[in-house]
């Protein structure tokens, strides 16, 4: 019984860093597709010297800035999951 839950741990974690490696393929994959244009090369780039913003965030953040051109902060905030609102009925408060 021990023997199998390894096992099972084990085939598990080959799954999950197989995961790990196709996702990452697909970030180098799309960071070279969004890089060839230059003008998106430099707004990434910009992104990525504020602090804390590694490149996965600066990523996800351009492409938002593209897809949303006229976005203001506030959009972007909600867009990126930044901003949780509360939204009560009006009969119920929140707790």
């Amino acid at each position: 019984m021990i023997i199998r839950f390894i096992e099972n741990i084990g085939d598990m974690t080959i799954r999950m860093l197989y995961a790990i490696y196709e996702a990452l393929k697909l970030f180098n994959k799309i960071e070279i597709l969004l890089l060839k244009d230059e003008n998106t090369k430099k707004s990434y780039n910009a992104i990525s010297t504020i602090p804390a913003i590694g490149q996965k965030s600066a990523l996800y953040l351009t492409l938002f800035f593209l897809k949303y051109p006229t976005a203001n902060v506030k959009a972007i905030t909600a867009l990126v999951g930044l901003d949780p609102m509360m939204r009560d009925s009006g009969l119920f408060g929140a707790k």
